[in-house]
């Protein structure tokens, strides 16, 4: 009985983290309507998300000596999320948010073909199907039937998946420290180091504009960042990273949901049908790498 409300705890925490990751795209869409620049949303996101990590990791006695090579790879590991979070942002800022988070989610059978091609990891047929249903759902959620897209937006939705497997990749081969929470403010550290140094090359001034949207700037950084990361970190321990990647898909659920909510963007019926065939390949990938499945 303790096993099974175990995992039922932690099935909750992980829907409320991907619940939370969903808010990311609407709020980054309510701080452009302000004028806040990307690298200046992403310098106040990451820098508030850095000085929370860093009380959390003091407060739960997780704050340990790091050593140089585990701080370099912390700092290699920034620049992919620093990558990936620019590229995801500026693709959220010119098409549906929701169309954004779907293309994020090819990063699990991305992960799956790269290790296969480069590291000699097996294929399952569950994967190779995933991959193909991945591959329909997105040319379903890109085929939209009212009007063009933009094509820049695409390209970085899909940049963002690309740099996401990398840091994923990476991230599972580097050695970092082995508090999950230090590590974590280690890598908001750095984004948000590179983000206000690349936000003041551009124009300080426009820090300003962040005056006029407080709620969204805090939501990004609390909501979207700071309740999600440890809630993740917490239900995988019970429930374990197979079933916290189908849980997750609650990410793009909610950014399509709050798209239609919000910002009047509704998705047509095939690129609902796609966002079904985007998620579900996400399950099908867990599924293939769950130990004893036949495949």
């Amino acid at each position: 009985m303790q096993s099974e409300k175990s995992r039922l705890w932690g099935t909750l925490l992980v829907a409320l983290s991907g619940f939370g990751f969903g808010f990311l795209g609407l709020f980054n869409r309510q701080l452009t309507e302000v004028g806040l620049r990307v690298p200046h949303a992403l310098a106040l996101r990451f820098g508030l998300a850095a000085v929370a990590m860093w009380v959390l990791t003091f407060v739960r006695g997780e704050l340990r000596r790091v050593s140089l090579k585990q701080a370099l790879n912390c700092a290699l590991l920034g620049l992919l999320f620093v990558g990936e979070a620019w590229l995801n942002f500026e693709s959220s800022r010119r098409i549906p948010i929701a169309l954004t988070s779907l293309l994020l989610y090819l990063f699990p059978s991305m992960v799956a073909v790269t290790s296969w091609v480069f590291f000699g990891q097996r294929l399952r047929a569950l994967g190779v199907l995933a991959l193909g249903l991945a591959t329909l759902g997105i040319a379903l959620s890109v085929g939209t039937l009212e009007g063009s897209l933009d094509s820049a937006g695409v390209l970085l939705g899909f940049g963002s998946a690309v740099v996401y497997t990398g840091y994923i990749l990476a991230g599972a081969h580097a050695r970092t420290p082995e508090s999950a929470l230090l590590s974590s403010a280690l890598l908001m550290t750095v984004s948000a180091v590179i983000f206000f140094v690349a936000a003041m090359y551009v124009d300080v001034a426009n820090f300003q504009t962040a005056l006029l949207a407080p709620g969204p700037i805090a939501g990004m950084a609390f909501i979207g960042t700071v309740m999600p990361i440890p809630l993740l970190l917490l239900g995988m321990k019970s429930i374990g990273a197979t079933r916290a990647s189908i849980v997750s898909t609650l990410e793009p659920v909610t950014a399509t949901v709050l798209g239609g909510a919000f910002l009047h963007e509704h998705l047509s019926g095939l690129q609902l049908l796609g966002a079904a065939c985007v998620i579900g390949a996400v399950v099908l990938q867990a599924l293939s790498e769950t130990p004893g499945t036949k495949a």
